[in-house]
């Protein structure tokens, strides 16, 4: 035998075990993909940040601009008020939660990589309502009356 003919690599039952690994290996690989479409809402569930494509938010009668107007919504048990109607783009308004009775998604406005502690509903396409928390009056508090001095008799 000369050095030019060699023995092949591969002959018959090494070329069996390693056809059959790669078939395992595939099949293996195909069950795998299976369970993960299976569970893809779950692993590959993703919520938008934006305002975009949103639906507006009807606010209630009664909760417009103005310094009488009633709370348009409560936030950790804080009441917000109607301050004023806003233009924004969309995509520069993150969701920052909604209020307590999860109804109403409130968002911030993003500028320069802060967020500003504006609070906004949006009411439609590029139109947004400010909110905020109002000043309660403070109650002047009369000074105290000298108690009467009795008188001796």
């Amino acid at each position: 035998m000369s050095t030019s003919e060699k023995d092949p690599i591969f002959k018959g039952r090494v070329a069996v075990i390693l056809g059959g690994s790669l078939l395992i290996g595939f099949a293996g690989l195909a069950w795998l993909t299976s369970l993960d479409r299976r569970e893809r809402t779950a692993l590959e569930a993703f919520e938008e940040p934006t305002a975009a494509g949103v639906p507006a938010t009807v606010i209630p009668a009664g909760s417009e601009e103005g310094p009488n107007s009633a709370a348009v919504l409560r936030l950790k048990g804080l009441p917000y008020y109607a301050e004023d109607t806003v233009r924004h783009s969309d995509g520069t308004m993150m969701k920052a939660g909604t209020d307590d009775s999860g109804a109403i998604p409130i968002y911030r406005r993003m500028r320069h990589d802060k967020l500003k502690p504006e609070l906004y509903i949006k009411l439609g396409p590029g139109r947004f309502l400010e909110i905020g928390l109002r000043d309660e009056p403070k109650k002047e508090e009369k000074p105290a009356e000298p108690a009467p001095e009795a008188t001796a008799s």
